[in-house]
């Protein structure tokens, strides 16, 4: 889950598409997982170290 928090922090749609699964993928999860991240507000917060 960390992976894909930080996936989405720094706007990696396609390892967010590709650790999805393919069940749940649909056609246009680029464009609207483009659109969600547009929109969303960055507050410059830090992802702490796991080690």
């Amino acid at each position: 889950m960390r992976s894909r928090f930080s996936a989405f922090c720094t706007a990696n749609i396609r390892y967010l598409i590709k650790t999805h699964h393919r069940s749940k993928r649909q056609h246009n999860d680029e464009i609207t997982l483009a659109e969600t991240l547009g929109h969303t507000p960055q507050t410059g917060e830090k992802i702490p170290s796991s080690v």
